[in-house]
């Protein structure tokens, strides 16, 4: 006779236990990886190469931050892909003001990835809000 198997363990966001804290941890070096690029851009508005490489780090966090439960972090990602992308098109447009933005996207990365969130909703939550909209009508 074939005993039952038991659903695999996940947590809030579908995960395996541990895997977004295991995510955060790659993810504070690849923050620490943009950092580095943006001090570079402080000093060297134009360098290309350093550009290439923010555009290139934030694409990755982009797609895997929202996989993980950090859509805040994902949207801010794609801000900063967008703007490496229009440094890159127009390479004369605002080089001294490159670096001071990549920092400040730095500063928003790291308040949507390290910032305590909300975590998902559970579907008792779900059910006591529905309840509660309903009666309020």
């Amino acid at each position: 006779m074939l005993e039952p198997v038991s659903p695999p363990q996940v947590d809030d966001f579908g995960l395996p236990p541990g895997a977004r804290d295991e995510y955060l941890q790659g993810a504070r070096d690849q923050l620490g990886a943009i950092a580095e690029l943006a001090e570079r851009l402080i000093a060297a508005g134009d360098d290309t190469a350093a550009i290439e490489d923010l555009r290139r780090d934030a694409h990755r966090l982009r797609g895997s931050a929202g996989s993980f439960g950090f859509p805040q972090a994902s949207v801010v990602a794609a801000e900063l892909e967008e703007a490496a992308k229009q440094w890159l098109e127009h390479p004369g447009n605002g080089v001294a003001d490159r670096g001071q933005a990549a920092r400040g996207y730095v500063r928003r990365l790291a308040s949507a990835l390290f910032t305590k969130q909300a975590v998902a909703p559970t579907p008792s939550s779900d059910a006591r809000r529905t309840t509660h909209d309903r009666s309020a009508t």
